[in-house]
């Protein structure tokens, strides 16, 4: 295990005096549902995607700490005008359950991000000219121009899925209609001369029937991206920065089409393993195992024994899920499958997509299933997975979300996130709980920044 110099929060520490018990909460009723009732999701067949961000929104991003300024002059500054920043990305957020969580995570010193009207580039004269013009360009997209490019991925999702798009304002009558919206986009981190910092999209989508623009469903949700020292977000005409908007984009498109077309959410709060029992939401890992914390230590990325790793986890349908099956939902599925995705780990968030596959059939034994990677990975190298079920319900094709670890890790948080003081002076342990009795329910669009599973290789 790896110290990491942090102390439990007070809920936390309530929690050990009952770790063998696991500390109490409830699930949501979401958890046994679709986000889109099933009637509507297959009478549906044509649909209209849309920005609501109208074209005349400039909102761009802005960075308001100079690079290289210390600790005591940022401090200065982000009191000032970074607050304005950090209010209104959790206003964003707020009407999703990762929202009031994140606070903790979206008050750095150094903070890049969306705020009204577009303005100069603070870069230090540290980074190159050539460069900080061309982040600038990656990161001065109007919100509207990325809103309208989400849109149009989403779209792209539609045929896989069985629907059609509506043109927006088209002659036709369609049956849905997905108003799409990029509310806060920009970089995140620490402090210091080249401090480390992440690319995040708070995201927002609204379901509604067409005729009538009833509300259906609106979700939103924070997508994170790779983190990075501003040296190297900047270097090659910022070509790393440039590459993390489209792959950011491209799963907030992907999150919002399975939200309204494809997720069903069964019993998805799953005990984990290690010296105190955690929780994991989806398929639960077996090879390799979740992160597990004790106190102020956690055990960080298990190590593999092969460049082709086997991965085992959960079987689908689990125990719990069928216990948890009064409505004999489970008796309509079949057909399943599992979908696998692993990530280069750039510092806790995702990298390149390194190895993927889509419906996996794979044989349960003892409650389990395994797939080993059949393309080598690099060796010494960290990397970020996931999987999810795919199957049929009553021959229509749905999925389950995206299992992730309820544990952060911390090793990939940047010391600027954490405010050393914390409560009563206990600096919090993981800056996305919200207490000990009320976690969060596993049914969130997209995996939580810094809680995908782990793991290096030899």
């Amino acid at each position: 295990m790896r110290p990491v110099y942090r102390l439990p929060s007070l809920g936390l520490l309530g929690c050990l005096s009952i770790a063998l018990q696991g500390c109490a909460t409830g699930l949501d009723p979401a958890s046994y549902t679709a986000p889109v009732a099933e009637e509507i999701r297959r009478s549906a067949r044509t649909v209209e995607v849309v920005s609501i961000v109208p074209a005349a929104d400039r909102t761009a991003p802005r960075l308001d700490v100079k690079i290289g300024q210390g600790k005591g002059a940022a401090t200065g500054a982000a009191a000032g005008a970074g607050a304005g920043l950090i209010t209104g990305v959790m206003v964003s957020a707020a009407g999703g359950p990762l929202g009031p969580a994140l606070a903790p995570v979206v008050i750095p010193v150094f903070t890049l991000g969306g705020m009204v009207g577009g303005g100069a580039f603070g870069w230090s004269l540290s980074v190159p000219a050539r460069d900080a013009d061309a982040a600038n360009a990656a990161l001065s997209r109007s919100r509207s121009d990325l809103s309208a490019e989400v849109a149009r991925r989403v779209e792209s999702h539609l045929p896989s899925i069985g629907k059609v798009a509506e043109p927006a304002g088209g002659a036709g009558s369609p049956d849905l209609r997905v108003e799409v919206s990029v509310d806060r986009w920009g970089l995140a981190g620490g402090v210091g001369s080249d401090p480390v910092t992440g690319f995040y999209v708070a995201a927002s989508y609204r379901v509604a029937r067409a005729s009538d623009r009833t509300t259906l469903v609106e979700r939103r949700f924070i997508e994170g991206g790779p983190q990075r020292p501003v040296s190297e977000w900047t270097r090659d005409d910022a070509a790393l920065l440039s590459r993390a908007v489209d792959a950011a984009l491209s799963r907030v498109a992907e999150a919002a089409a399975d939200g309204t077309f494809l997720v069903h959410d069964f019993h998805v709060l799953k005990e984990g393993g290690g010296v105190v029992r955690g929780e994991v939401c989806g398929l639960k890992p077996d090879s390799p195992p979740p992160l597990f914390r004790f106190g102020p230590y956690e055990s960080g990325s298990p190590r593999v024994r092969s460049l082709t790793p086997r991965f085992v986890w959960e079987s689908f349908p689990g125990r719990k899920d069928v216990e948890a099956d009064a409505g004999r939902i489970l008796a309509r599925v079949s057909d399943v499958r599992y979908d696998l995705r692993i990530w280069k780990n750039e510092r806790g968030g995702p990298g390149e997509l390194v190895y993927e596959r889509r419906g996996l059939v794979l044989p349960g034994k003892d409650g389990a299933v395994g797939h080993t990677v059949e393309t080598p990975l690099a060796a010494g190298s960290r990397y970020l997975w996931s999987t999810r079920a795919r199957f049929h319900l009553d021959a229509e094709e749905r999925v389950t979300r995206w299992s992730y670890d309820l544990e952060v890790d911390l090793g990939a948080v940047p010391l600027g996130f954490f405010d050393r003081r914390g409560s009563f002076g206990v600096p919090a342990m993981d800056p996305y709980r919200q207490g000990p009795q009320r976690r969060r329910p596993c049914v969130e669009d997209s995996i939580p920044p810094l809680h995908y599973f782990s793991f290096t290789t030899p």
